[in-house]
């Protein structure tokens, strides 16, 4: 009788038994067995981290420094005409491609021409101010206005010799523009239209220049050459004129001189035209 007890109680606890065991031994057996996995061949670059991504942010733009100049210069003919002026020039970058200008010249104006009733000659020195924008770094266009004050003598000359003379003091303003581009590294075109109402006096001029020495900026000097085109006057003379240019810069002391010469024609309300050859020198200083 006890042993058919037995055999069931047997039974009945070594079914649950061995299911526990299995249980248990199984995570211990899978431990202790070799990792295939690990020891197959994998390629480097799949157990690489993601590369890092690195944001580089851009170094800030500032705009250039501000600069001075010194800007003469002086135009003669052989018919009694004549202009001159010098004076300051100021340019200061408000951001990158746009900046601020400001000048201000001392200027003397001359010119004469004759008619039946006798020949009229006509001295006007000056003073003028402007400030205006800049447009642009390498190539830019510049507009500009300020006052303009003259103090103009007038003197009439009579077939018999008596001279009549007027003077007066002319105040009012100039309005330009100037256009300023580099085709190259080594050669420029440069646009200038500039008009005073004191004078009513309007000069307008288109040039381009080579630089034919010291293109890579080696030397000490660089030459450049050209040709110009001129228009100018008022209600009482109006030229044309052409010709050509020649420049010399100093590299160490940022100083340039240009020579032009050429022909002109001048016409007048009254008299006959006056031709001839004209000559130029300007003189050109950056300050810093």
């Amino acid at each position: 009788m006890i042993s058919p007890i037995r055999t069931h109680l047997r039974s009945v606890v070594a079914g649950p038994l061995a299911l526990l065991v299995t249980l248990l031994w199984a995570p211990l057996a899978g431990a202790q067995q070799p990792d295939t996995a690990l020891q197959s061949p994998t390629p480097l670059f799949d157990q690489r981290p993601p590369p890092a991504v690195i944001t580089v942010l851009p170094a800030p733009v500032t705009p250039a420094p501000a600069f001075w100049a010194l800007i003469s210069g002086y135009e003669g003919d052989t018919h009694g005409s004549g202009y001159g002026f010098v004076g300051p020039s100021f340019v200061r970058p408000i951001r990158p491609g746009l900046a601020w200008t400001a000048r201000a010249y001392g200027n003397y104006l001359s010119y004469e021409f004759s008619a039946l009733d006798g020949a009229t000659r006509v001295r006007s020195p000056g003073l003028s101010a402007a400030t205006g924008l800049r447009f642009g770094s390498r190539n830019f266009v510049t507009v500009s206005a300020g006052p303009d004050v003259k103090f103009r003598r007038t003197n009439v000359t009579s077939p018999d010799g008596i001279i009549a003379t007027r003077t007066e003091t002319r105040v009012g303003a100039n309005v330009g523009s100037e256009v300023y581009t580099n085709p190259t590294s080594h050669n420029n075109v440069h646009g200038l239209v500039n008009y005073s109402t004191a004078d009513r006096y309007t000069w307008g001029r288109l040039g381009f220049k080579e630089q034919i020495s010291n293109r890579e900026w080696e030397g000490p000097n660089a030459a450049f050459v050209g040709v110009e085109g001129i228009a100018q006057g008022n209600q009482d003379i109006r030229s044309t004129q052409v010709g050509a240019l020649f420049e010399i810069s100093n590299v160490p002391t940022k100083v340039s001189v240009m020579f032009k010469a050429g022909y002109k024609r001048s016409a007048f309300d009254v008299g006959p035209a006056a031709t001839g050859p004209y000559f130029s020198v300007g003189f050109y200083r950056r300050m810093n």
